[in-house]
């Protein structure tokens, strides 16, 4: 069975936590730790999520954002 790493879930831990996330975002902590509740992260934030992580060099995908990560 492979488990599934949220889309939420990635982004924090790409991004080095929710803090962190909020930070690079220009938005409150309050807001990405919704993400990690759903587990989501909003449409209107995946476009701004991706350019960030890409222009880190950060390897996250569209996929990624949108459906999470599969793991063995």
């Amino acid at each position: 069975h492979n488990a599934l790493i949220p889309p939420a879930a990635l982004v924090v831990h790409a991004f080095g936590g929710v803090r962190s996330t909020a930070r690079l975002l220009s938005c409150d902590a309050s807001t990405v730790s919704r993400w990690q509740q759903t587990g989501r992260v909003p449409s209107s934030w995946q476009r701004r999520v991706l350019e960030l992580a890409w222009s880190r060099g950060i390897d996250l995908t569209a996929h990624d954002v949108i459906f999470g990560r599969e793991v063995a």
